[in-house]
């Protein structure tokens, strides 16, 4: 299993974007994770992993070695994030490129931990640190 420190948000065109929203962005328009029923599978476990407010992001090794390589060079690219406020409009598409660089050497810097097991069987990601 990886752990990936999630790192403070970065502000685009005075829109602040957070390491759960860049991950979802890339959940939802890559085709490795939207055109196969395992692309969609390991996505799930992908944003499953994600905790809200939490300082870490766990994922399964097999998973991450795919992530990294998707963070790296997502098929596409990363000229856009849509914002949208609370009702789901557009409010604008907001230009990512190297302001999202701290979310991608994040992903690539994820540290190798070991898998706890839980006293009724289930594994549990290290929760130290």
């Amino acid at each position: 299993m990886r752990r990936i420190k999630v790192p403070e948000q970065v502000v685009v065109r005075g829109v602040p974007v957070t390491y759960e929203t860049f991950v979802r962005h890339l959940l939802d328009t890559d085709d490795r994770f939207t055109r196969t029923g395992p692309g969609i599978r390991m996505a799930m476990r992908i944003e499953l992993g994600i905790k809200p407010g939490a300082p870490y992001h766990h994922i399964e090794q097999t998973d991450w070695e795919i992530f990294d390589k998707i963070v790296e060079a997502p098929t596409a690219g990363y000229v856009e994030l849509i914002s949208r406020n609370p009702e789901g409009e557009i409010t604008q598409k907001l230009p990512l490129g190297r302001k999202v660089l701290p979310f991608v050497e994040a992903v690539h810097a994820a540290e190798e931990i070991e898998v706890q097991t839980a006293p009724n069987g289930t594994a549990t990601a290290d929760k130290s640190a």
